[in-house]
């Protein structure tokens, strides 16, 4: 069994959000096309409260793109984005919603902060997502979404680690910086994950 697992594609992400992935909007109709080819199709999503310590509005004098030491971690600092409740968390309009199967957040806790979907806070926390899939049959799972070499790179590598099938939808996958496109591809395809694109999917089956 397989499963397309999507993640990034909140309004805050997205051209014109606080974290804007340059042609993060160009994944959304590969996407809705591509959804019918999977036995399940998945959502993880950022749902931050107001006063999660990886804001730098929430630490006097920071700006996002900075790093500090917070709980004797070093902590990179981002815009406010993805607020429970607000806009901003919102799944973009125009990804088909209703084809999803299976909703899962994480960054819920304002202490600690997570970019891969099987953790709601790194290492300590887990969303739920691993066992569910484990549930269902499924071993494969397809990645699509942003930022690249944050949330599609540290949910690939917890894949991996997990013995779960990886691929990487590289024509529907966008690094906030376009530079790290590349090498984040590279880094995933030596560490195991299979590079693929939404073109090849007419080759996948249960």
């Amino acid at each position: 069994m397989n499963a397309l697992l999507l993640c990034g594609f909140q309004i805050d992400f997205l051209p014109g959000g606080s974290i804007s992935v340059p042609k993060g909007d160009k994944a959304i109709p590969l996407i809705n096309e591509c959804m019918d080819k999977f036995d399940k199709v998945v959502f993880c999503a950022d749902q931050h409260p107001a006063n999660h310590n990886s804001f730098a509005a929430n630490h006097l004098w920071r700006r996002p793109g900075q790093s500090m030491t917070i709980d004797g971690e070093s902590r990179l600092l981002w815009d406010m984005h993805c607020v429970k409740g607000s806009f901003g968390a919102e799944i973009h309009p125009k990804l088909e919603e209703d084809k999803i199967d299976k909703f899962f957040n994480k960054g819920t806790d304002p202490q600690k902060d997570s970019y891969s979907c099987f953790w709601n806070a790194a290492d300590k926390e887990k969303t739920g997502l691993e066992a569910w899939l484990s549930s269902q049959s499924i071993d494969s799972i397809f990645l699509a979404g942003m930022p690249l070499e944050f949330e599609i790179r540290y949910t690939a590598l917890d894949a991996i680690r997990l013995k779960i099938k990886t691929h990487i939808l590289e024509d529907a996958c966008f690094a906030l910086d376009p530079e790290k496109q590349k090498g984040a591809l590279e880094e995933l395809a030596a560490a195991g994950a299979i590079i693929t694109n939404t073109k090849a999917l007419t080759q996948i089956n249960s």
